[in-house]
């Protein structure tokens, strides 16, 4: 079976067709986001391609950003809400794609695809409760417990979680809270902060040592709301510039245990907080298992918000 899968983000679209009986990817691309047109159109463009040299696909998993409806009884099911991306607001990729290959069709917010994806094709399969946070562009969360997504009808919006202040006189670069996660620390949110992309800022930075220790009260908050065996952390940001992603761990990690300490006088589980075991390919790959759920789980072609 060949199952076309979509990771689709506020910067770039990967695109791959996966061989689900050889257990690889046969062909893959990357697609920057522009206007939704453009983009699509360059997509299905590269699918009729691909798909020439290898036959039609099967079936499609697509791994979209948000905020996105998965309510499957809303007029708007699949469609992308109202987002920072003005362009994007209210397009359905879900019913475009579709329409376009006739296949069963699984998809789901693209937090919840690279949870997924880590379940599943990862190193997490023995995980019983999951957090996938992705802090990026924007910053998502995703909960996995037991093998399923926590939410089926509606996805959280943690990454607008106000935090209280951190000894600073900042206000956050969200159009809706002042100080909320995804205002501080978001790859937009410093970039505006600092007229640098985060890429292009050294490890030594204070800005640095902000974003953990914003990000850390977040995480504790999480751990303290759902009790996760394993916290993953990915997304551009992680990188520090220069820095390196496992500096970013560590450093949170140690920020993270001293607020741990502090309530239950015990050390986390040095392993609790990790990098993704499938690097950037977990939101692909969790594209591909809804393609392949889709598939098994309806005879008939159709759109489906894959959870579990």
């Amino acid at each position: 079976m060949l199952i076309g899968g979509v990771e689709a983000g506020g910067t770039k679209f990967n695109c791959a067709i996966y061989d689900d009986k050889l257990g690889r990817v046969r062909h893959s691309i990357r697609i920057e986001t522009t206007t939704p047109k453009e983009t699509v159109d360059r997509i299905f463009n590269w699918f009729e391609l691909a798909t020439n040299k290898l036959g039609p696909i099967d079936a499609i998993g697509l791994g979209i950003f948000g905020p996105l409806d998965i309510d499957s009884k809303s007029d708007t099911f699949g469609s992308i809400g109202v987002t920072s991306k003005i362009s994007w607001s209210n397009i359905n990729i879900a019913t475009q794609f579709f329409d376009k290959f006739k296949v069963p069709l699984g998809f789901n917010t693209d937090v919840n695809s690279a949870a997924l994806g880590e379940i599943h094709y990862g190193d997490n399969k023995n995980i019983e409760t999951l957090l996938y946070v992705t802090i990026g562009t924007g910053i998502g969360v995703s909960v996995i417990h037991k093998k399923n997504v926590l939410f089926k009808s509606s996805h959280m919006e943690i990454g607008h979680m106000l935090l209280p202040g951190q000894n600073d006189k900042s206000i956050g670069s969200c159009l809706y809270h002042k100080n909320c996660w995804e205002g501080f620390c978001s790859g937009r949110a410093i970039e505006l902060s600092s007229g640098l992309k985060p890429s292009e800022i050294p490890r030594n930075s204070l800005i640095w040592e902000k974003v953990i220790q914003y990000t850390s009260v977040a995480i504790y908050n999480l751990i303290l709301s759902f009790s996760p065996d394993k916290i993953i952390i990915a997304g551009g940001v992680k990188n520090m510039g220069y820095g390196g992603d496992s500096l970013f761990i560590r450093r949170l990690y140690d920020r993270v245990n001293f607020y741990n300490e502090q309530y239950s006088n015990q050390l986390l589980n040095r392993d609790m907080i990790q990098l993704p075991s499938l690097s950037d390919k977990s939101g692909i790959y969790g594209a591909f298992y809804m393609g392949k759920r889709a598939h098994a789980v309806s005879s008939v072609s159709k759109i489906q918000c894959i959870a579990s």
